[in-house]
């Protein structure tokens, strides 16, 4: 991340053994960035969920579970 400029290291003159990381400014915009995507994905989540009622959630997330179930089990066993 340093080469790519997005880090910078410093040292503080008191301490010469410690090391500190701060982001620069391409490091700050692309953290930016990167919260804000997040939060859209979010949204979307929140959006679709919110189509379902509690009963068919429950079954979502049985079938989630179950095919988990399923992706896991040896069926040589």
């Amino acid at each position: 991340m340093i080469q790519k400029g997005l880090i910078q290291s410093n040292k503080k003159k008191e301490d010469y053994k410690s090391v500190y990381y701060s982001l620069t400014d391409a490091g700050t915009e692309l953290a930016y960035m990167h919260h804000h995507l997040h939060q859209k994905v979010i949204e979307r989540y929140e959006e679709l969920l919110h189509k379902f009622d509690g009963a068919e959630l429950t079954t979502i997330c049985f079938m989630s579970e179950w095919t988990d179930q399923i992706k896991n089990t040896d069926m040589l066993e």
